[in-house]
């Protein structure tokens, strides 16, 4: 109910300018986020059932108001996930992070953000086996990221595996 409750005004842009509202549905879809789907609980009937993507889809559109917040609580939620359940939650952590995809690219990673990085890590540390799906691939490439896993990682300065 909570979940719901906070996507509402995520999705109708009501989370408030200035205020509390803002913060608390951020707050909300965070610990959404943070969470890993329960074990047995009923299914979303939308967003093919996946409340933490949507939720990450919701977070997107605080990041006018929240912009760093809102991409931290992704990035946080990317590293908690693998395999087909971490390509929403890229998609929605790489748009805030980097603008619209393009095939240009970020630039050089020293010249990156520090949460540009630190979502560049994330993204490089998925494991293997959500790295097998070309789903993942396509969407990190679509930013002009290096692909697939290993020259992401070498590309963010992470040691190969």
């Amino acid at each position: 109910m909570r979940w719901a409750a906070a996507t509402a005004p995520a999705r109708l842009g009501a989370g408030g300018a200035a205020g509390a509202v803002g913060v608390d549905v951020l707050t909300e879809l965070a610990a959404v986020e943070a969470e890993p789907p329960r074990t047995g609980s009923p299914r979303v009937l939308f967003h093919e059932g996946d409340p933490r993507g949507y939720a990450a889809a919701s977070l997107v559109l605080l990041a006018d108001r929240f912009p760093g917040e809102a991409l931290d609580a992704v990035t946080d939620a990317l590293a908690a996930t693998s395999g087909p359940e971490s390509f929403p939650v890229a998609e929605a952590a790489l748009r805030p992070a980097f603008g619209e995809p393009g095939p240009a690219g970020v630039g050089a990673f020293e010249e990156l953000g520090e949460r540009q990085r630190r979502l560049v890590r994330v993204v490089a540390g998925l494991g293997a086996e959500t790295w097998q799906w070309v789903n993942l691939w396509s969407t990190v490439r679509a930013w002009g990221l290096p692909t697939p896993r290993d020259p992401l990682r070498a590309y963010a300065g992470l040691p190969e595996e």
